[in-house]
This record gives structure tokens, C-alpha cells and sequence, in this order.
């Protein structure tokens, strides 16, 4: 289980054009289903989340500024995570997947790593 509180915004136009402030609320919940399998001698395991995001003010996408109003969205995903992770620039992964993430105004298909939050 987890949460998050986000608090963002876009001014791409310092000369008075429209901005985006925006902040994020969000609860989600992610299962893990330890197997007996390994992939190049690391540990595999098999994860399923459910994240719902709640948004407080009205979001613009910039260009151009739209009135639709977005307001909430819910994701899930399945996902694949090995132990002891791979090492890449110096950052560890341990996680992949794909999830799906349906809003008030539109979905999207999103690839994932690591901790959803």
C-alpha cells in the first residue's frame, strides 16, 4: 500500500500566458507473487497494482489550453520484478511492467519500473 501528495505546475509563457497548477492525491496498492523461477540466476517474481489518482485544481494541457477538466484517473498494471536487480548508469532496476490508466478525458498505455509511487 501507498499514497502520494503531489503538488506541480507549467508556466511555459513567462509573459503572462496560461499556466497549469495542479496539485495530486493518490492511493494504490500493489501485490507480489513470489515465485520458484529464475532468469539469468536472479529471483522472479510477478506483481499486480491498482493506483486511483484524485486531482484538486483544473489541469491545461499546454499547446494549446483546453477547457476539458481533469479530475480523476485509475491505473493498473502487472509487472515483473527480479532479485537482485540490474544495474544501469549506476541505478538499480528491479522492476518492469505495462499498465493502463483510464481518466475523465482520455487512457493511456504506460510502461513502468521499479515502485509505482
Amino acid at each position: 500500500m501507498g499514497g502520494e501528495l503531489l503538488f506541480s505546475g507549467s508556466n511555459p509563457d513567462s509573459k503572462g500566458g496560461p499556466d497549469s497548477r495542479f496539485s495530486r492525491i493518490s492511493a494504490g496498492i500493489e501485490y507480489k507473487w513470489q515465485t520458484n523461477q529464475t532468469v539469468f540466476g536472479r529471483r522472479l517474481a510477478w506483481h499486480g497494482r491498482l493506483i486511483q489518482y484524485y486531482y484538486t485544481n483544473k489541469v491545461d494541457f499546454d499547446p494549446p489550453p483546453t477547457e476539458e477538466q481533469l479530475r480523476s484517473s485509475t491505473e493498473i498494471g502487472i509487472s515483473a520484478s527480479i532479485d537482485p536487480p540490474i544495474t544501469i548508469f549506476g541505478f538499480d532496476y528491479s522492476q518492469w511492467g505495462v499498465s493502463y490508466e483510464n481518466s475523465d478525458i482520455g487512457s493511456a498505455i504506460k510502461l513502468i519500473t521499479t515502485f509505482p509511487f
